[in-house]
């Protein structure tokens, strides 16, 4: 396979918490927690305040906000990822947090100002472009034994026409999704929070400089396709083609549900499509990748999905609009403990997708596609010959990016042991290259 030489970068300490309690007027009831979501600081006492251990480890997750930087999520701090195009190295730091004032960066300084509480454990964060010049930090996080809160803190120029703004919640959130949304002449630049009992949209209406919640003729208007759907989502991909977008959700009950539509930047029109599956077990992760054109396809639009799910195993939607469509299991995906993220990827640099799967058991595994003379295409697991990375920890999110603009993707994976960059074999993509101009030169 085409993947080398990788870099590894160990995620700076958590900040020791307060030594003596502080006393503080009576809170509301913590919110209540799904038991669908992994554990988090907020669910058990505390035995070392100063321990890696104590805090949440199920929150590990990557979020790109440029072609060259990362956001990584931890429990106890939001870091940074970028490539250094001066040196040509990657570098992973805490936001936020640099010793030199004039080393921060706007994004550095929106963190300081987002004023979040030393104990509180992180669940997400991105970055909204509410337009060309205004940004805002996106937060979510949980006190200890406390609150669900978005915080959402301006950037840069964005910070001379809007505030710092905190926004509770009654419930955490199962999962976090960045949306903008374009309907006629309204704009939405926001947040879906997937709860256990409702999805929520907070964000920016048309411009405004103050985030709501939206009500529910608001969110109807931006979000027709989510209207009447009950499910406990868990995990959200989307992908554009031209004018259309394919939107997949899994849920914590197993069903997998796909819509198509209009594209309205990241969401959909009214004049929607849909399809839902049922697969055993909750959904960890879902991907949607080659997305294509065809005559074949009733809506002229069709994909494939790789669906993983957390007691152990994934299956293949070929083209999940397909009436007669059923899933085809990964075969030796059931191996693992937990399949916690997956993603696709050219590993090998052949022109077509391989699959990746992250797993609980610290492994990275691939599958590559095979077609039979007879046009039958099946799915097998890339032995460690060929393809063989395991980490000291869960594989708790997968990024395909190319960073350092060289042209060719690299692989980002956050685990429990740090974040680990894989870089592209130089010797294999040079051949590879020299096969393609030889071929152009024939």
């Amino acid at each position: 396979m085409g993947y080398g030489q990788s870099w590894l970068f160990r995620y700076p300490a958590p900040a020791p918490l307060p030594s003596a309690p502080v006393a503080e007027p009576p809170k509301a009831a913590t919110p209540k927690r799904s038991s669908l979501r992994r554990p988090s600081s907020g669910d058990i006492e505390p035995i070392e305040t100063t321990s890696l251990q104590d805090r949440d480890v199920g929150a590990f997750s990557l979020q790109p906000i440029a072609a060259d930087r990362l956001l990584v999520t931890t429990p106890w701090a939001i870091c940074d990822l970028r490539f250094q195009h001066e040196t040509q190295t990657f570098q992973l730091s805490p936001l936020g947090l640099a010793q030199d004032a004039a080393a921060m960066d706007d994004v550095d300084r929106a963190m300081v100002m987002a004023g979040t509480p030393p104990d509180a454990s992180f669940l997400s964060s991105d970055i909204l472009h509410l337009s060309a010049t205004e940004r805002v930090l996106l937060l979510v996080y949980q006190e200890l034994h406390g609150k669900c809160c978005v915080v959402l803190q301006p950037v840069g120029q964005a910070a001379s026409s809007k505030t710092r703004q905190r926004l509770e919640q009654n419930d955490v959130p199962l999962k976090t999704v960045s949306m903008a949304v374009e309907v006629g002449d309204a704009s939405f630049h926001g947040a879906l929070l997937f709860r256990h009992d409702a999805i929520v949209a907070v964000g920016y209406v048309s411009g405004a400089n103050a985030a709501i919640e939206l009500d529910a003729d608001t969110f109807a208007t931006f979000f027709p396709h989510l209207v009447g759907f009950h499910h406990a989502v868990t995990a959200y991909h989307s992908v554009r083609l031209e004018d259309t977008r394919i939107i997949a959700l899994g849920c914590g009950n197993g069903v997998v549900h796909f819509v198509q539509g209009p594209a309205c930047l990241d969401s959909i029109g009214n004049d929607f499509a849909t399809a839902t599956f049922e697969i055993d077990g909750p959904v960890s992760d879902i991907n949607v990748c080659s997305p294509r054109r065809t005559d074949g396809a009733s809506s002229g639009v069709t994909c494939m999905a790789l669906v993983s799910g957390s007691i152990g195993y994934a299956v293949v939607y070929a083209d999940p609009f397909d009436a007669s469509a059923s899933p085809s299991l990964l075969p030796d995906s059931d191996y693992y403990d937990s399949i916690l993220c997956c993603a696709s990827a050219d590993v090998d640099f052949d022109g077509e997708m391989e699959l990746l799967l992250g797993s609980f058991s610290n492994a990275l595994v691939a599958y590559k596609a095979t077609t039979s003379p007879d046009g039958v295409r099946s799915w097998h697991l890339e032995p460690r010959t060929k393809w063989d990375f395991f980490f000291f920890g869960p594989v708790y999110s997968i990024v395909v990016q190319d960073m350092n603009g060289d042209g060719v993707d690299e692989i980002v994976i956050a685990s429990t042991d740090g974040i680990h960059v894989l870089e592209p074999d130089c010797d294999l993509v040079l051949a590879k290259l020299q096969a393609v101009l030889a071929l152009l030169q024939t």
